[in-house]
């Protein structure tokens, strides 16, 4: 779930049968030129421990860079 504090803005993973937040991850918005039609999470693996770098969530115009 993408959310914003002021200028900031994060990514928020909640558990879902509780809603309790297991992660806040800060990015940076990177506008896109259409709404995603399929959410996607993208992985890097260069240092061999996977690295999460990018989501787009459907529906949205923007990808959340981490």
């Amino acid at each position: 779930m993408h959310r914003t504090a002021g200028e900031q803005h994060f990514v928020e993973f909640k558990q879902l049968d509780s809603g309790r937040v297991l992660a806040r991850i800060n990015c940076r918005i990177e506008p896109l030129a259409a709404k995603v039609s399929d959410t996607g999470v993208f992985v890097n693996d260069d240092s061999g421990t996977p690295r999460i770098v990018r989501i787009e969530i459907a529906g949205e115009n923007v990808a959340h860079v981490i």
